[in-house]
C-alpha cells in the first residue's frame, strides 16, 4: 500500500498537475485567438495564400490515358538568364556579366592554427582555428576557372573527353576544380571521400585516368591502398588541393609524399599544388565551346545497394536541373544577391554539387564549411573558436534527414533534462505554431518570445531549408519548420535523374510528403504486385515510382546491361527511369515515399516485409539514435541492430535495475544486460504497436551497441544511407550468438 502511495505521489500526480498546467495554458491561447482572430485576420491576409496552401500538386498527363501519370501544374516557370543558357560555359560567362566582376561568390575560413585532437576520434583527428572568412569575387573565380582549366591542357595534356578524377573533401577549390575541368572540356569523374578502399580502385580502373586531383589525407589513403601498384600504374598526376597553413608545412608533405611514392616505385608519378596550376595557367585561354550533348559528370553512387556505379550526365541534363528547379525558387529569385548559402555536404553527391552550382549562378554567395566546424560547439574546433554558421550567417542551407533527427533529438534530449513540464510545453507551441502557420498566419509574439534562439544555432539569419537524400520523419519535419520559422522543401530525386524529380512548394505544408513534380518532369506509378502495391489501392494509389525529365542521365558507366533493366522507352518514345522506390499519390497530387524493393524481403513462412518501412516507424523512439533492421527468408522474425539513446539507457538502467540491487552487487551500464534488453523490448514493442506495425513486423530480438556508423567505416553512405549487408556482416558473430542462445 505504502509503495502504491508513493508511485501515486512521484509519478502520477506530478504528470496530472502537468496536465492541467499545460491544459489551462491552452485555453488561454484559446480565447486569446477567438479574441485577437479579427485583428490577425486584417493584418496577416491569410487569404492571399489560401490558393497557395490548398492547391493541386499535379496532374493527370492526357498523353497517358490508360496509366497514372502526372505532371507540373505549372505551365510556365519565370524567366531568368538560365533559360538561354544550353552549357555551363555559358551560363558562367552571363552570369559574370549579369553579377559584375566584383560581386562577391565564394568564401572560406584559413587554417590559423591545427593542433591533434585529444579525444582520438578518428573521424576528427585534428581540431583547428580558423580565421575570419575571405571572400572570392566573380572575376577571381573566372580567372582562378580558367587558369586550372588552361593548366590541365598545356601542362598535363588533358584534352577534351578525357576523364579526371576528383577525390576530395568539399571546400571552394574543389568546386572551381570541377568547374575547371568541366571547361577544358573533360569530364569529371567523383568519387566519395569516405568510399572504401574496393570502390576507389574500381572507379579509378573504370575511368582509366591519368589526373587525381585530391587532398593531403585522402592521398595518404591512396598511398596507403592495398592495391596501390595497380592504382598508381596508370597516373601520371595528382593534383593536391590543400590550403597552405605555412609554406614550410606544404613543402613537407610534398616532399614526404614523393618520398613514398619513390619508395614504391612510382616515380613517374607527380605531385602539383593547387597554387601551381592556377601559375601554370592563362586567365584568357581561349577554350573550345562545350556542345550541350558532351559529357561533363561521371558522377559515382555511394553503393548503397553494392559497387558504385558511375552516372553519366551531359551538359543538357545538368542545365535541364536548373531550368526546371528555378519555379521553386520565386522566392529566391527577386533578391538572390542577398542570399548566402552554407555548403557542408559531400560534393561528390549530385544534392551538394546541384544546389551549389544552381545557388552560384543565381547570384548568390557561398560559404564553405564542414559537418565537423559547422556550429559553436562542433567537435573540430578549438575552444573559443566560432562556428561556421555563427559567422557567415547563411540564409539557405540544404540537410540530409539524419542529420535533422540529431537535431531533433539533440533538443527533445536537453528538454527532457528540464522536467516534463517543459516537454510538454514545447509540444504545445510547435503543434501552436504549425497550426497556424498551416493556416496562412504568422506567430511573430511566439518566435521573438520562445523560438528565436532556435534559428541563433544556425547563425539567425536562416529563411529556407532544403532536404534530400532519403525520406524524413514527420515529427522532424514539423519541429524544424516550426522552431527555425523556415521555408522548408522537401525533395525526392535520384542521381540517375541528376538530382530532378519531385519537390514541395514554399506553401506545402504537408508532412511526411514529397510534393509533386517538378516543371518539366513526369512521374508514372506501376504496379508492384509482389508488394503489395497497385495503383488501384484505396484509398491512394500506390506503386512503384518511373521518372521522366529533361535532366534525366544518359545511362551507367561501362554498364550496358544495367542500363538496360533501369532506362526504358515508352510507346511515345519518351525516356524513363525505374527508381525502385514505391510511392503513394494523395487526392490534391502530391506524393509520399512509403517503400523500396531493395528493402523488400519474405520471411520464414511467407510474411513480406518492408525493412525501410519498419525502421522509420522504430527510430521515431526517443530510445533509438540508429537501427538497422534485418531479415532472415529462413527464419520467422526480425532482429534489430540500435545505437541506443545513450542518456536514455542510463535513466533506465539507474532507475529500473541499478537502484533495484544491493549496494554490493552494483555494476557499470551493461548493454547486454539480459533485464535491460527485455526493458527495452517491451518498450519498443510497445512503441511498435502504437506506429501501426504488425506482429511479425516487430523485432523479436535487439542487439545494442556503442559504435557510431560512419560513412567513414562503410557502414552507411555519404549521405546517410545505411549500407544493410555492410552492417549485418559487421555484427554477423553478435548476431549468430543471439540466434543461438534463443534456441537453446
Amino acid at each position: 500500500m505504502w509503495k502504491r502511495l508513493q508511485y501515486l505521489w512521484k509519478k502520477v500526480l506530478p504528470q496530472q498537475v502537468i496536465r492541467i498546467v499545460i491544459l489551462c495554458i491552452a485555453t488561454v491561447t484559446v480565447v486569446f485567438d477567438i479574441i485577437t482572430l479579427p485583428i490577425y485576420l486584417l493584418w496577416h491576409k491569410p487569404w492571399r495564400l489560401w490558393h497557395l496552401i490548398y492547391r493541386n500538386r499535379s496532374l493527370q498527363d492526357v498523353d497517358y490515358p490508360d496509366d497514372l501519370v502526372r505532371k507540373s501544374t505549372r505551365t510556365h516557370l519565370p524567366e531568368f538568364y538560365l533559360d538561354d543558357c544550353q552549357t555551363l560555359d555559358e551560363a558562367f560567362e552571363k552570369g559574370y556579366e549579369i553579377f559584375g566582376p566584383q560581386h562577391s561568390c565564394l568564401a572560406w575560413r584559413p587554417i590559423l592554427q591545427r593542433e591533434s585532437n585529444k579525444q582520438n576520434d578518428i573521424n576528427i583527428p585534428y581540431r583547428y582555428k580558423l580565421g575570419e572568412y575571405q571572400w572570392m569575387t566573380w572575376k577571381t573565380l573566372i580567372d582562378s576557372i580558367n587558369q586550372f582549366g588552361s593548366a590541365l591542357r598545356r601542362m598535363l595534356s588533358a584534352q577534351k573527353g578525357d576523364r579526371i578524377v576528383i577525390y576530395a573533401e568539399t571546400s571552394y577549390r574543389w568546386f572551381i576544380s570541377a568547374q575547371a575541368i568541366i571547361k577544358n572540356g573533360s569530364v569529371v569523374a567523383t568519387l566519395y571521400p569516405t568510399l572504401d578502399n574496393q570502390g576507389v580502385y574500381d572507379a579509378i580502373k573504370e575511368c582509366e585516368t591519368t589526373i587525381i586531383v585530391t587532398t593531403n589525407q585522402l592521398l595518404k589513403k591512396l598511398i596507403e591502398h592495398p592495391r596501390k601498384s595497380e592504382i598508381f600504374q596508370q597516373l601520371r598526376y595528382l593534383i593536391v588541393l590543400d590550403q597552405k597553413e605555412g609554406q614550410y608545412e606544404s613543402n613537407k608533405d610534398i616532399e614526404r609524399f614523393n618520398l613514398e611514392l619513390n619508395n614504391n616505385n612510382q616515380n613517374d608519378v607527380q605531385i602539383i599544388t593547387y597554387e601551381q596550376m592556377l601559375q601554370a595557367g592563362e586567365k584568357n585561354f581561349n577554350f573550345t565551346k562545350n556542345d550541350p550533348d558532351d559529357l561533363a559528370v561521371i558522377m559515382y553512387t555511394s553503393g548503397s545497394g553494392g559497387r558504385p556505379k558511375g552516372v553519366l550526365m551531359t551538359q543538357r541534363n545538368i542545365i535541364g536541373l536548373f531550368k526546371g528547379c528555378i519555379g521553386l525558387l520565386e522566392f529566391f529569385l527577386h533578391e538572390t544577391c542577398r542570399h548566402v548559402y552554407i555548403a557542408y555536404l559531400p560534393l561528390a553527391h549530385i544534392l551538394e554539387f546541384g544546389v551549389e552550382t544552381f545557388v552560384i549562378l543565381l547570384g548568390a554567395r557561398i560559404g564553405y564549411s564542414s559537418p565537423h566546424t559547422l556550429t559553436d560547439l562542433s567537435a573540430a574546433l578549438m575552444p573559443g573558436c566560432k562556428g561556421d554558421a555563427t559567422l557567415l550567417r547563411p540564409t539557405v542551407m540544404a540537410c540530409v534527414p539524419l542529420v535533422l533527427d540529431r537535431i531533433r533529438k539533440t533538443i527533445l534530449t536537453r528538454l527532457n533534462q528540464r522536467g516534463l513540464l517543459a516537454v510538454k510545453l514545447f509540444e504545445f507551441i510547435v503543434e501552436y505554431k504549425y497550426f497556424w502557420m498551416a493556416k496562412g498566419f504568422q506567430t511573430p509574439l511566439l518566435d521573438h518570445i520562445f523560438l528565436r534562439k532556435f534559428n541563433e544555432l544556425l547563425g539567425g539569419n536562416l529563411i529556407g531549408m532544403l532536404s534530400g537524400g532519403a525520406p524524413l520523419a514527420p515529427d522532424t519535419q514539423k519541429l524544424i519548420r516550426a522552431c527555425m520559422n523556415i521555408i522548408f522543401i522537401q525533395g525526392y530525386g535520384s542521381t540517375e535523374t541528376v538530382g530532378g524529380g519531385l519537390f514541395m512548394d514554399t506553401h506545402d505544408y504537408s508532412l511526411g510528403k514529397v510534393g509533386g513534380p517538378q516543371f518539366g518532369t513526369k512521374i508514372k506509378l506501376v504496379d508492384w504486385t509482389e508488394g503489395g502495391y497497385t495503383i488501384t489501392d484505396k484509398p491512394n494509389p500506390r506503386g512503384e515510382i518511373h521518372l521522366s525529365c529533361e535532366s534525366l542521365s544518359i545511362g551507367y558507366f561501362k554498364l550496358k546491361d544495367v542500363d538496360r533493366k533501369a532506362y526504358y522507352e515508352d510507346h511515345l518514345g519518351i525516356r524513363w527511369f525505374r527508381t525502385g522506390d514505391v510511392g503513394e499519390m494523395f487526392p490534391n497530387g502530391s506524393f509520399k515515399i512509403i517503400d523500396r524493393k531493395k528493402d523488400f524481403t519474405k520471411l520464414q513462412f511467407g510474411e513480406y516485409i518492408s525493412l525501410g518501412k519498419v525502421e522509420t516507424k522504430l527510430k521515431t523512439s526517443y530510445l533509438i539514435n540508429q537501427i538497422c533492421v534485418l531479415a532472415d527468408s529462413m527464419r520467422d522474425h526480425l532482429i534489430a541492430i540500435v545505437i541506443p539513446n545513450q542518456k536514455a539507457i542510463e535513466r533506465i538502467w539507474t532507475r529500473q535495475i541499478a537502484n533495484k540491487c544491493q549496494n554490493n552487487e552494483r555494476e557499470n551500464l551493461n548493454l547486454n544486460n539480459q533485464k535491460l534488453l527485455q526493458i527495452f523490448r517491451k518498450k519498443m514493442i510497445i512503441h511498435a504497436r502504437l506506429n501501426g506495425l504488425r506482429r511479425y513486423e516487430i523485432p523479436k530480438h535487439y542487439l545494442l551497441v556503442q559504435d557510431e556508423w560512419t560513412a567513414e567505416n562503410g557502414l552507411v553512405t555519404a549521405s546517410f544511407k545505411l549500407k544493410r549487408k555492410q552492417i549485418q556482416h559487421f555484427y554477423q558473430e553478435m548476431i549468430e550468438q543471439i540466434i543461438v542462445e534463443n534456441c537453446e
